[in-house]
């Protein structure tokens, strides 16, 4: 009876009878080992295993990842507290004009349409950032009333 050696993760194994074989967990790209061989040989090429290999289920395909399966990334901040707070203490029409383009940010990002989610939360940013300007306007308005009460206190004209 022939006696065959196969090699596992590098490291020879054997020897085997063919039954044994079968309990080694072979499969069709296996290098099998015979004295009456010239080279290590695939399984699936040795005349005594083909009937083995045959029983087995063919190999799993190599899939990549679909499109669906990739992750999304990650979904861009949404400026709602900002712009809420800016509609209520700084500037109302830039505030509502945000709080509508901050709501479009999770929509568009749950309809997978990242890049609009992305340009969304850009716009709610610069409507936030330029509703500051009406405060900074009326803090420069404030300070310099101040400022012209404390030099008239100061020249004692008050």
């Amino acid at each position: 009876m022939k006696k065959f050696f196969i090699l596992k993760q590098g490291e020879r194994q054997g020897p085997f009878t063919i039954d044994e074989l079968m309990s080694q967990e072979i499969k069709r790209d296996t290098l099998v080992f015979c004295t009456d061989m010239s080279d290590w040989t695939r399984a699936d090429e040795v005349d005594l295993l083909k009937e083995l290999i045959s029983e087995l289920p063919p190999e799993m395909p190599k899939t990549s990842p679909s499109k669906e399966e990739k992750l999304p990334p990650p979904m861009p901040k949404t400026w709602l507290i900002e712009s809420i707070i800016s509609t209520i203490f700084l500037c109302l029409p830039l505030g509502i004009i945000g709080i509508v383009f901050s709501n479009k940010v999770e929509n568009y990002y749950y309809h997978k349409r990242y890049d609009e989610a992305a340009k969304a939360s850009q716009n709610a940013k610069i409507l936030f950032l330029i509703s500051f300007i009406p405060l900074v306007i009326l803090i420069a308005i404030f300070a310099c009333g101040f400022f012209s009460v404390f030099l008239l206190a100061l020249q004692g004209e008050l």
